[in-house]
């Protein structure tokens, strides 16, 4: 469960900051 946790803060997260994912 923990992972489909984490797959959707990711996808989030990319999609708020695409600037972050550039810098990481």
């Amino acid at each position: 469960m923990s992972s489909h946790r984490c797959s959707a803060i990711y996808l989030a997260n990319v999609s708020l900051s695409p600037a972050a994912s550039g810098l990481s």
